[in-house]
């Protein structure tokens, strides 16, 4: 009888064992733990509907099938990139873009709604290249070294004005160099003395022809 006895406890604890064993197993294939990674900000979606509030970094539970969960990173990221501008004299210049930003983690969710992962290709290439258009329409191939500070300076402030409208906070932004379509252009801009001075206290500006 003591046999039979341990016999079904024996049974009855294994059963337990095989459940416990497939309920784990269960929540392991469905994933209610997600772990945010440093730097990044966790998108909660319900349905496919953006939520306002986000998941820091760090260990969190979901609900599964019910919350989707997109990493953003709001790491300083960098971006170079060339574009196109002419001056006031008509002068088309190529210039080299150096950009370093980062995304506001507590309105990550926003920017997501509104522009989706690729926002770097979809938002912030195309407010560079129609900020510095705007600015280097207002001077000419000349003054556009002779104030290459201001020219910075100016794109800079559109820049950094029209991202933060989107949550995005820009670090740094510099135009590292300028490439002008004219030969003879390029050779009275580097025999002025104002532009040669600029090009010097300015490095580094890399400035060529086509």
């Amino acid at each position: 009888m003591y046999i039979l006895l341990e016999i079904n406890l024996s049974r009855k604890h294994l059963q337990w064992g095989f459940s416990f064993l497939f309920l784990l197993l269960f929540l392991l294939f469905l994933r209610p733990l997600v772990a945010v990674p440093v730097g990044y900000v966790g998108i909660i979606l319900e349905h496919g509907k953006v939520q306002k509030t986000v998941m820091e970094e760090g260990l969190h539970l979901r609900v599964p099938g019910y919350q989707e969960i997109v990493y953003l990173d709001c790491r300083v990221l960098s971006l170079e990139m060339q574009t196109l501008a002419s001056s006031r004299d008509l002068q088309t210049v190529n210039a080299a873009i150096s950009l370093y930003y980062h995304v506001d983690p507590s309105h990550a969710g926003e920017l997501y709604q509104k522009e989706g992962i690729s926002f770097e290709d979809n938002l912030i290439a195309p407010i560079i290249q129609e900020s510095l258009q705007a600015v280097s329409a207002c001077y000419s191939s000349r003054e556009l070294l002779a104030h290459y500070p201001q020219v910075v300076a100016q794109s800079s402030k559109i820049i950094t004005r029209r991202l933060a409208e989107s949550h995005i906070i820009v670090d740094k932004f510099n135009i590292t160099s300028l490439v002008f379509t004219s030969p003879a252009i390029l050779s009275q801009l580097l025999t002025n003395r104002d532009c040669s001075q600029n090009i010097g206290e300015f490095a580094p500006l890399d400035v060529s022809f086509l």
